[in-house]
């Protein structure tokens, strides 16, 4: 049985068929790839980059001569650097850069939770646990909307759950660092509360235990099974601005 993964368990968030559909991959896309390449690049990784675009006889060259392969361009690694160089040398960043520079990186760890053996690769793990995103928003109230709606307090709950269940010591605090992708970069560092990271947990439970019972029965369905009751209040304002029907 394949370890159960935050990126794919999130999607029974959605519905139990999301999640099945994300289990078979999803399209590769630019932002991705730009977020991949941030990690790798602050991490102290060794990107791999084609000088040229990702088409033509070269890139199919560089693609066969590399299978399986996590491929960049020079023109990515151009739009990579300043992002990182932001995170790690601009003395303004000091607390993102000590997050990111102290602990254990990329280390994938497994563990059984539920009955059910799962896996996760935190961004760094040790004395703090720290997730790094790369966001088109960092403004703190901008970018904590859209952590919550993209569960990513759900995740930092399920890298601390596995730590523990792995034996390691309790991280003293988890940590996101929201970096812009464009010019002037600002960083923002989330520390998520204890309550926060409860709410984490809540919803991990709830998936996993979603999770189990479609896989007992086998029944992946969607958002519902039978029609939904529309009634719009009487008092509701239907003035609009423009009348002109949509195709």
């Amino acid at each position: 049985m394949q370890p159960v993964r935050f990126s794919h368990l999130k999607h029974i968030g959605r519905s139990p068929s999301h999640y099945r559909e994300a289990r078979r991959g999803r399209p590769d896309s630019a932002s991705l790839r730009l977020g991949r390449l941030v990690d790798i690049l602050t991490f102290g990784g060794d990107p791999l980059v084609f000088d040229g675009s990702r088409r033509g006889k070269a890139w199919d060259a560089f693609e066969e001569a590399n299978p399986g392969a996590d491929l960049f361009t020079s023109t990515e690694l151009a739009t990579a650097e300043p992002i990182v160089a932001s995170l790690l040398e601009d003395p303004r960043h000091w607390h993102a850069r000590d997050l990111l520079t102290h602990g254990t990186f990329k280390e994938r760890i497994h563990w059984s939770w539920l009955g059910r053996p799962c896996s996760g690769e935190p961004d760094v793990a040790g004395e703090f646990l720290v997730d790094l995103k790369t966001t088109r928003n960092a403004q703190p109230e901008w970018f904590k909307r859209d952590a919550l709606w993209r569960s990513y307090h759900a995740q930092l709950a399920w890298y601390r759950n596995g730590l523990l269940l792995c034996g390691s010591q309790p991280p003293a605090e988890c940590y996101i660092v929201a970096v812009e992708t464009s010019p002037p970069y600002p960083v923002t560092v989330l520390r998520l509360t204890e309550r926060t990271i409860e709410q984490g947990e809540r919803l991990c439970r709830l998936w996993m235990e979603r999770l189990i019972s479609c896989e007992s029965s086998n029944q992946w369905p969607g958002y519902v099974q039978s029609a939904v009751d529309w009634e719009i209040e009487a008092e509701l304002d239907l003035t609009f601005g423009d009348d002109e029907e949509a195709a």
